[in-house]
């Protein structure tokens, strides 16, 4: 008589035996989540998947120990959880196709903030940009309605939570949404013509590399350039205003007046004793030069109306950084989109001002979200500006996040692309694919099978770049994110 179970038990024995050869044994322990909006339904879950395991895996449901048994999905080690485990010796393959196909990856590290979930391992995704005092930027670029709004707001909340500061800019009001969700921690500035926005603050300090004049001198007539220009249209009909082109002799008697006029201004002073435009036309009639009464007869028509109280008057704007998150606002309703991008160049001049306040402290790491970043990229000192800030990142102890549409902006512009280049971390939405193939030749890491991941991304997926690392990855959030920022 033959007995067909020693036969298998013997045939699995030779087998193994064989296979150690190769391979190693493994204690392993296997956890079934199983989940459920109700009491009732989450019945009906268990009884399926006890159902279709049936004999295969027989699973043991211990009452009393599921707030155990929940931290095995935690980074928190088995070892140290008081529960019942039962375990099965299994060789490596086995563990190996476990891992693969039902398993769920712990996080190797969890320092900084969650930024995703891997979609082929759902495993979360956790990244320090701050980690190891490292200039830790990242640049976000994709299509509208793709989902970048949603994780901006995402990404904001869990900084501000995890104990940094955050500084956003922003052109359609999506602070208010955030400052609903974080309530006290939120201060969303929403800025507009009724504000006084003073040209001639200085937003450079006193200690800057080759001093400071030389600096605000330039950024000033870039600025000037821009409340100068005139209205035009890009490639895809959009309108945008389009600096002035100074001459050559009016660059420099605007150098000379500018340069004149700051001699007796102290950098650090309040911004309500600083110069205004009236005073650079009153200098600009001074000297009685062709180029200097032209200048100064444009900017008194330009002052003539309505804007007269915006722009020659001392800042009333409070360029106040205090709360955990400070928004500031520049929509279409309150500023015309002609002006927008002079607006947003006045905010980062404050905004380094700030950053580079010997009183600010410096322990706490600070968040710089700069949504529409092609309206910082236009104006060449602004721009420069972004760029020294993301230069000395270590010294300031601050990431920035750039955010937009257009790879161009990224790899077209020479100060964003030093961002680009210094940045550890992208998350890259879903583009067409001419953009796609761009960034994939942009980044070497990027494999044809990310190009294509890009090119047929949904809404709330994308490729992040973390370090050395790619993960295909999808954007989730919790309940409580869910509900505040529903129609994001």
């Amino acid at each position: 008589v033959i007995d067909t179970r020693v036969e298998q038990v013997f045939a699995d024995a030779q087998r193994v035996l064989h296979a150690t050869t190769q391979q190693g044994f493994h204690l392993v322990t296997i956890a079934v989540l199983v989940s459920g909006d109700t009491r009732r339904v989450l019945e009906q879950h268990v009884a399926v998947v006890l159902e279709r395991l049936g004999s295969t895996l027989r699973l043991m449901r211990v009452a009393g120990i599921q707030d155990q048994a929940l931290r095995l999905w935690s980074p928190a080690p088995t070892a140290r959880l008081d529960l019942p485990r039962k375990r099965w010796n299994m060789l490596s393959h086995g563990v190996g196709c476990c891992a693969g196909l039902i398993g769920y990856h712990g996080a190797s590290r969890t320092d900084g903030i969650l930024w995703g979930i891997d979609a082929v391992r759902r495993a979360p995704l956790f990244h320090d940009p701050f980690r190891n005092n490292q200039a830790g930027h990242m640049c976000v670029l994709g299509k509208t309605g793709y989902g970048k709004t949603w994780f901006l707001n995402m990404v904001t909340l869990r900084a501000a939570l995890h104990g940094w500061k955050v500084i956003a800019l922003d052109l359609a009001e999506n602070g208010l949404r955030v400052e609903r969700a974080a309530g006290m921690g939120c201060r969303c500035n929403l800025l507009g013509l009724h504000n006084a926005v003073n040209i001639l603050d200085v937003v450079f300090p006193i200690d800057s590399p080759g001093g400071w004049l030389a600096l605000q001198v330039q950024h000033v007539i870039d600025q000037l350039a821009m409340l100068l220009g005139e209205p035009g249209t890009t490639a895809t009909g959009q309108v945008q205003m389009q600096p002035r082109r100074f001459s050559i002799a009016e660059r420099g008697l605007l150098d000379r007046v500018l340069s004149d006029l700051y001699t007796g201004v102290d950098p650090s002073a309040p911004l309500d004793q600083m110069p205004i435009l009236g005073d650079v036309i009153a200098r600009l009639e001074a000297l009685n030069e062709v180029e200097t009464n032209m200048l100064a007869r444009d900017l008194q028509f330009f002052l003539a109306g309505s804007l007269q109280a915006t722009f020659n008057a001392p800042t009333t704007v409070d360029w106040d950084f205090g709360s955990d998150i400070n928004y500031f606002d520049f929509a279409e309703t309150r500023v015309p989109r002609t002006l927008q991008a002079f607006f947003y160049g006045q905010c980062v001049g404050a905004i380094n001002r700030y950053m580079n306040d010997p009183h600010r402290d410096r322990r706490r790491p600070t968040l710089l979200l700069i949504d529409e970043y092609h309206l910082v990229a236009r104006t060449e000192s602004v721009a420069r500006m972004a760029a020294e800030l993301a230069k000395y990142a270590r010294k300031h102890r601050i990431a920035v996040m750039p955010v937009d549409q257009n790879p161009v902006t990224f790899l077209g512009e020479k100060w964003t692309r030093i961002i680009w280049e210094n940045a550890t971390g992208k998350a890259i939405f879903h583009l067409d694919d001419l953009p796609a193939r761009e960034i994939g030749a942009a980044i070497g890491d990027l494999t044809d099978d990310h190009i294509a991941c890009i090119t047929h991304a949904q809404p709330g997926e994308a490729v992040l770049v973390l370090g050395n690392d790619v993960y295909v990855a999808h954007i989730e959030t919790n309940g409580r994110e869910m509900r505040a920022f529903a129609g994001s």
